[in-house]
């Protein structure tokens, strides 16, 4: 799952998920500033972050870990992963809650499902 940031002069929304080459779900601004997720499929919310800035940082290190970790030998890919963890923590997006979409994609990353 690629997530491409938008310019906002050619796309109503922040960020939308790339798979295969196809989008897919859409990223946005909710009323409150908040960042959520959508995807068509099954129309569920995902918090994503609190704030655009946050959000920004965390596609950065996203993108790094799908650009130098993702499909790398298991050390280089266990550091990418380590690196992806400690940012988002940093920035507290893993929260435990049940719509945070941040916990799920880390899941599934060290799963190598991503």
């Amino acid at each position: 799952m690629r997530i491409v940031l938008c310019d906002p002069s050619e796309h109503p929304h922040l960020a939308y998920e790339e798979l295969d080459g196809s989008p897919e779900g859409d990223f946005f601004l909710d009323d409150k500033g908040i960042v959520r997720y959508t995807h068509p499929g099954d129309g569920h919310v995902w918090f994503v972050a609190p704030d655009l800035a946050s959000f920004r940082a965390a596609v950065e290190y996203w993108i790094g870990y799908l650009d130098g970790g993702s499909r790398s030998e298991a050390v280089g890919r266990t550091a990418a992963l380590d690196t992806l963890r400690t940012a988002l923590t940093r920035l507290d997006l893993l929260q435990d809650r049940p719509d945070a979409l941040w916990p799920v994609l880390l899941e599934q990353a060290e799963a190598g499902l991503l």
